[in-house]
């Protein structure tokens, strides 16, 4: 029997563009909050993280939620960037929070 030959790591969609930089242009097109802040304020917001968030840990969000005046900042202690186990809890606190707002 012969061993499978591993993947290669690096996905490409099918017209052969690679996601990664993809989804890294569409988040630099996005204006900074900064030049968009007056307009957000008005408007109420729900930020939901994870408290063991790797990528983006609560730290992170610190500034964003100090400057919003009608930002909800609901944070899931154990829930990682994904909320893996915390999803059915992740619905809960959005569907909740739409139903008020």
């Amino acid at each position: 029997i012969k061993a499978h030959e591993p993947m290669p790591c690096t996905t490409f969609n099918r017209d052969g563009a690679d996601p990664g930089a993809e989804l890294k242009a569409q988040w630099e097109s996005f204006p900074p909050i900064h030049k968009i802040q007056a307009e957000l304020d008005a408007r109420p917001m729900l930020l939901i993280t994870g408290d063991r968030d790797e990528l983006f840990p609560p730290s992170h969000y610190e500034s964003l939620a100090a400057e919003l005046a009608e930002l909800t900042w609901k944070r899931i202690a154990d829930g990682d960037h994904l909320f893996s186990l915390h999803r059915k809890q992740l619905v809960k606190i959005a569907v909740d929070w739409l139903l008020e707002n």
